[in-house]
């Protein structure tokens, strides 16, 4: 059942269920206090409630007034200190709702004098609730806030404790009245109200971290124009902030995450390695392997929070680069009313870190370098290169998969790459090859097929999910695909995912060539036949023709893909990069180019990507048809040549059956509908969703409206 809840869980789900796990290790590993900080009940000086039975006492009003001022005095000296007194003790829990009613008093007290205790008494109330909170928040398991918040207040309540110490000697010496203990204690009410105010609000609100110093924020705000409790409350902030604000130094100077309690609103996952950057697609370490815990955030800085993530973040990839680097000009930070200082201290940090992590990338990994390599192998930028490896390698790519011999294959990439203009590439060692037993429409649906959950984000599907789709019987040219070795820190820009999408884009690219080559060797085919006379026969003329349209429709394919799809947007990209600022931008501006070059490639769309596969598989089909016939035909004339025959009509006739005929004019007919089918998708496609470049290969496919002209006389009565 756990395991099906498991199953059952969203993404969201699961990744709190993980983050409540990570809270809950990091609490076991907190140190506990002793018992017997519990247990003895006097350390905390908040009316310790030890079980004995209170020792009888006269009532009160039996004595003279003069003794019961006395009397009362002590008692309500005592209970400043929060101890019970004789005639003013602890109410049971049932008779009262607040901490203001704890407290009860001798009814037999003089009038006048009960008149006065009571407004004594809401202060030794709420010294009670400070010291409570004081005592339970002190513990390691409520936060370094609330430690660092329980201090200043035990700070202020010393203070407070000093004043009924001076008060107690005044009455031993028989100067202190109850008229003059309530104007003494006067000044402390609106202090320890402030005091207590805060302590119940934390305490129903089980407040931790960010929340607390939000409250504190909101204090302070809200105390404009009373300047003492304003003081107070930013004395209290300030001091239960400091802890937060040296996480935050740590984080924004060095790079490092130090919270033992998840108070921090930046939270590593453990989980996120950089080690899967080059081997799972789904693996996203740049965005999740730091976050931010939105409810971790303090109030006073949303502003700038965005920035503290990526500050620390370029200094944590360059320190795991092996540098130790902090950032030179650090100074403390405090809090602050004013949030446009945070802004200013956290724009150095930023600043700093992101040259430092941009230089090291682009001057000591030479990534300009690393991109312009893809590019060369990815998008088929190495022209010589390609023509010699598929000239080489071509016949043993079209076995099957399982029947390829991945040696040899190795050794002839090897040779293309020593033998062309590629060997002067300094990372041409970093390139391998791979085979995706899956064709490659179907791994496009499955990685580009975007569905949306349940928040209506887009989530693309795990290519993983294509393990369930192989097809052993898949030919080497339609899956094979090159792949790219690349090391720490650049595997953080070139990671697998991007990889994946250039990858996607060669397949695409590879195919299509592949489709040019077998058109082309198939008019090789054609050119050599000719000299049997075959060109001379009306039987071969649609044959021919029909050869050529595809071979012009497969090379505008490729002319606008490469041309006015990849190099405009590739000189872009690099023109982007030299203006960069940020590790940020950089993959920004890469994720716009491959995203622009998948979608003009029309690689995107399920409709367009149907279409273009059907009618590549039609030209792979007919050029293998042609060429199986006309080598046929080739080896039969060949032999009546030897024995001085002539090719005769009857000869000719016999191979041109009605048979080839009706076999030539179904494959016509169906690649035109194709053909038709595609502009109209096409035309559809620029039109709706605003690609200008759409309607370039319109009209380079529909050239001087010859498809389309052909359909209206074929449509007419």
């Amino acid at each position: 059942a756990a395991a099906a809840a498991t199953a059952a869980a969203t993404p969201e789900q699961a990744e709190a269920r993980l983050k409540e796990q990570r809270k809950r290790e990091k609490q076991a590993l907190l140190p506990t206090l002793p018992a017997w900080t519990d247990t003895r009940g006097y350390l905390t000086l908040d009316f310790p409630r030890t079980g004995r039975t209170p020792v009888p006492t006269q009532p009160i009003g039996t004595l003279p007034v003069e003794l019961q001022e006395i009397y009362i005095t002590e008692d309500l000296l005592f209970c400043l200190m929060g101890v019970e007194g004789k005639y003013i003790t602890l109410a049971p829990a049932d008779e009262h709702t607040s901490a203001d009613a704890m407290l009860q008093m001798d009814a037999t007290l003089d009038g006048s004098l009960a008149e006065l205790a009571r407004r004594v008494l809401p202060l030794c109330s709420r010294y009670s609730l400070v010291a409570r909170f004081i005592h339970e928040h002190s513990s390691y398991g409520h936060g370094s806030v609330n430690q660092a918040l329980a201090s200043a207040m035990r700070t202020v309540l010393k203070e407070f404790l000093i004043l009924v110490a001076q008060l107690e000697h005044q009455f031993n010496q028989g100067e202190l009245s109850l008229q003059k203990l309530l104007f003494y204690v006067q000044p402390c009410s609106n202090v320890m109200d402030i005091l207590s105010s805060i302590s119940h609000s934390i305490t129903k609100g089980a407040c931790e971290g960010a929340a607390v110093l939000t409250l504190l924020h909101d204090r302070v705000l809200s105390s404009v124009g009373e300047r003492r409790s304003q003081e107070m409350c930013l004395h209290l902030l300030q001091a239960a902030s400091a802890p937060y604000f040296t996480m935050l130094e740590l984080w924004i100077y060095k790079g490092i995450v130090v919270d033992p309690y998840s108070e921090f609103f930046v939270e590593e996952a453990p989980e996120k390695v950089k080690e899967k950057l080059t081997v799972s697609y789904n693996d996203s370490y740049w965005e999740q392997h730091y976050t931010i815990v939105d409810d971790r955030v303090p109030s006073f800085l949303r502003s700038v929070v965005d920035n503290i993530l990526r500050a620390g973040k370029y200094l944590n990839v360059v320190r795991q680069c092996g540098l130790d680097v902090q950032f030179p000009h650090a100074q403390e930070i405090t809090y602050s009313m004013q949030e446009r200082r945070y802004l200013d201290c956290v724009q150095g940090p930023l600043g700093y870190s992101s040259k430092l992590l941009l230089d090291h990338l682009m001057l000591e990994m030479k990534l300009v370098d690393r991109f312009k390599s893809i590019k060369n192998y990815f998008l088929m930028g190495q022209g010589d290169f390609f023509v010699q490896f598929m000239d080489v390698a071509e016949a043993e790519m079209k076995r099957s998969v399982g029947d390829i011999a991945v040696e040899r294959l190795e050794a002839l990439l090897e040779l293309a790459l020593r033998t062309s203009s590629a060997n002067h590439d300094p990372y041409k060692d970093d390139l391998s090859f791979t085979f995706v037993p899956v064709t490659l429409i179907k791994e496009l649906f499955r990685i580009l097929n975007v569905s949306h959950d349940h928040r209506g984000r887009d989530r693309a599907a795990a290519p993983d999910a294509l393990a369930a789709d192989t097809n052993p019987d898949i030919t080497g040219l339609e899956a094979f695909t090159f792949d790219y070795k690349v090391q720490w820190p650049v595997s953080l820009v070139l990671s697998r995912k991007v990889l994946k999408r250039y990858q996607l884009l060669f397949r695409h690219l590879f195919f299509t060539k592949h489709v040019e080559r077998e058109l082309c060797s198939s008019w090789a085919v054609h050119h050599s036949a000719k000299k049997y006379s075959l060109a001379d026969s009306p039987r071969f003329a649609a044959a021919f023709a029909l050869r050529q349209r595809m071979v012009n429709l497969v090379q505008s394919l490729q002319y606008y893909m490469v041309y006015e799809v990849i190099e405009p947007h590739w000189h872009r990209f690099l023109e982007s990069l030299r203006t960069v600022t940020t590790v940020d931008e950089v993959l920004q501006h890469q994720h716009n180019f491959l995203d622009t070059c998948l979608s003009e490639c029309m690689l995107t769309s399920p409709s367009l990507l149907k279409i273009i596969s059907k009618i590549l598989s039609m030209c792979i089909m007919f050029a293998s048809y042609m060429n199986k016939l006309l080598k046929t035909l080739e080896t039969a004339f060949a032999r009546l040549a030897r024995d001085n025959a002539q090719v005769t009509a009857f000869q000719l006739g016999h191979v041109a059956d009605e048979q080839f005929q009706a076999s030539v004019r179904n494959i016509d007919e169906v690649f035109t509908a194709q053909v038709y089918d595609l502009l109209e998708a096409l035309t559809h496609h620029a039109s709706s969703e605003s690609e200008a470049n759409m309607a370039n290969i319109v009209a380079r496919l529909d050239f001087n409206g010859f498809y389309s002209n052909r359909r209206r006389r074929a449509q007419r009565p």
